[in-house]
């Protein structure tokens, strides 16, 4: 049978590479989820005509925004 922690080195650095590799991945996922959001958005707003259509594109933009730095976080900290 294979010794994984001989071959990584210690049950930390398998911890901290599954952690690493989920944080970045999940961060990649929600900025996929945010330009998803920003698309509907634009298409409710052409189709919806409301005074209040600029705070929701706000928002959307935000969200992205929020998005981007969790995975710059995610690449340079971790």
């Amino acid at each position: 049978m294979i010794d994984f922690t001989r071959i990584f080195g210690s049950n930390h650095v398998v911890f901290g590479l599954f952690f690493k590799s989920f944080a970045v991945i999940g961060s990649a996922m929600y900025f996929i989820y945010a330009l998803v959001l920003i698309r509907q958005t634009s298409v409710m707003i052409r189709s919806l005509e409301e005074a209040h259509t600029g705070v929701i594109k706000i928002i959307s933009y935000v969200q992205l925004f929020v998005a981007l730095l969790l995975i710059i976080l995610a690449l340079t900290i971790l």
